[in-house]
This record gives structure tokens, C-alpha cells and sequence, in this order.
């Protein structure tokens, strides 16, 4: 089952939009916004008030690191992503995807590695999600494109990709050709290429 409300930046109905959830039996709660250290981000002391247990508030990863995970005390498990559009889409795709496959008894999901077709940069310390595309070089060989647009604000490049290519977080620069992971747009999907 599968719940959607909008809450704007209110604690009182924020608890109530989780309470709502809670009633129908949900075990996984999610939201979006609100979780990192602004004077809007009212979503760590919210979860504390109600006695949720902190499982992590922030993780290694560019973009969505303010991601925010709790033991809600019903039992019932929160995620909070970030508010980006971008941050909330890497959250979701790299860890709420894989919490549920887990939870499903489904296999890790498979790993993909490709030659990267131009020299990219990432911020070492920081696993890095990239959106692109898999094209063929002149020879029909598969390559991964990182889209030259990444800012977070910027979703049409988002919108035009078809993977995601991922770094590690001890590299802070790949080379045209290192192998490097890609990924479907969602868990169930495979990488897909794109014609020239």
C-alpha cells in the first residue's frame, strides 16, 4: 500500500502525516525535504520528540548526503531525503532501492561496469552518483556519458539521461576508458544505451 501526502514545513502535521501512515500499517515511512542543517530542517527534532531511533544523518555520497534514516518507535522504518530534486532521486535510487530489494529476499542487484568515454572529476571522501548515457563509440563499442550538467537544480540534462554512473568514494578523477559502474534508472531496469 502506498500513501502520498504533502505537508509543508509544520511539525504538528508532519507528526500527523506519519501517525496517518503509522494507522495503515506502513513499514517504511519516506519524505522528502526538510533534513539537513537549515533553519527549515525541522525533521531530525521532529523524529526525536516522537522517540525515533537514529539510525544515521548523513552519508558518504554526492549528490543526498544530508539523507537521514530512523527507527520510527511503532516499529516501522523512516528515510528522509534530501529536498533537491536531484539529491532525492540519488537517495532513493542507491539507498531506498536496495533497503527494499533486501526486504523482498531479492539478489543484490548485478554489477555493471563500462569504459567511461571522457575524463571525469568527483569530490574524493564521497561515492558519487553521476546521470548520463550509454552510447556507441565509432567502432560500436558501449560507452559511459556523464551528462555535462550535474547541478543538483538542473533537471532537463536529468531528464535526457538513461543511467547512472557511479564512483567510488577513494576516486577523485577518472580517465577516459577506466571501467567504471553503471546503473539502471531504477533497481528493476537494466542500464540502457542510447542510438547516436
Amino acid at each position: 500500500m502506498i500513501q502520498v501526502s504533502h505537508v509543508g514545513d509544520d511539525v504538528a502535521n508532519f507528526q500527523a502525516a506519519i501517525d496517518a501512515a503509522l494507522s495503515r500499517g506502513v513499514d517504511l515511512v519516506l519524505s522528502t525535504g526538510a533534513v539537513s542543517k537549515g533553519c527549515y530542517d525541522f525533521v531530525p527534532d521532529a523524529l526525536a520528540a516522537r522517540g525515533a531511533e537514529r539510525l544515521f544523518h548523513g552519508v558518504a555520497m554526492r549528490p543526498g548526503k544530508p539523507v537521514l534514516a530512523a527507527r520510527l518507535r511503532e516499529g516501522a522504518m523512516f528515510v528522509g531525503l534530501p529536498g533537491n530534486p536531484l539529491s532525492t532521486a540519488v537517495g532513493f535510487r542507491f539507498l531506498v532501492e536496495p533497503l527494499l530489494r533486501a526486504w523482498l529476499g531479492m539478489a543484490p542487484e548485478p554489477v555493471r561496469r563500462l569504459p567511461l568515454a571522457a575524463d571525469c572529476d568527483a569530490r574524493a571522501g564521497l561515492h558519487t552518483a553521476f546521470h548520463g548515457t550509454l552510447r556507441c563509440d565509432g567502432e560500436g563499442r558501449l560507452q559511459a556519458c556523464v551528462a555535462d550538467a550535474q547541478a543538483s537544480f538542473r533537471l532537463l540534462p536529468f531528464s535526457q539521461s538513461s543511467v547512472w554512473i557511479t564512483l567510488p568514494e577513494d576516486t577523485a578523477r577518472a580517465d577516459a576508458g577506466a571501467l567504471v559502474q553503471v546503473h539502471g534508472q531504477g533497481h528493476l531496469r537494466a542500464p540502457s544505451w542510447m542510438p547516436a
